[in-house]
Formats: C-alpha cells, structure tokens, sequence
C-alpha cells in the first residue's frame, strides 16, 4: 500500500518537473520497486531529469549507461535449443 502512494506521489511530481521525484521514478522503473520493471521507462524518466537536475548530473548517466547496455543488448541465445531446431529441421530435407 505504501509503495503505492510513493509511486502516485512521485508519478505526479515527476509529471510536475520535480527533478528529484523524476530520478526516484526513475529508479523505482529501473529496479522494479513498487511498479513493473521497466527499462525504457526507467531510461526516459532519466533522460527528462537530466535536463534540469544538474546536480545529479553523474549519477543519472550511469544509470542511463546501465540500461542502455540492458535495452540494446540481445538477450543470450539457447544453443542447445537452437541445435535441437536445426537437426530437425534438416532431417526433413534429407
């Protein structure tokens, strides 16, 4: 319940262009406090406090640094599962 009333409070305060709610929404996307995680949202709310939070100007790029590197990697491949495919595949050809 009081997760709930933090993340309406800092939902309508970050909507405000409270710098400081804007990064604890932020946060609360990126590790999935309260909220669904959510990296692109998490990303975007840190983009909008960077413009006007000079002060946590270091700490809002590394955490856009983190979640970039989560967004624009591909997640590992399954090799197993994927060999597994191919042969079956093949053996239908042959």
């Amino acid at each position: 319940m009081q997760q709930q009333t933090t993340l309406a409070w800092c939902q309508k305060a970050a909507e405000q262009g409270l710098p400081s709610a804007q990064v604890a929404l932020a946060e609360m996307y990126r590790r999935g406090n309260g909220v669904a995680e959510d990296t692109v949202t998490a990303y975007m709310w840190y983009l909008v406090s960077e413009k006007i939070n000079a002060e946590q100007k270091d700490e809002i790029s590394a955490a856009k640094r983190q979640i970039r590197w989560l967004i624009t990697t591909p997640p590992p491949l399954n090799l197993a599962a994927t060999k597994g495919y191919l042969n079956t595949r093949v053996s239908h050809f042959g």
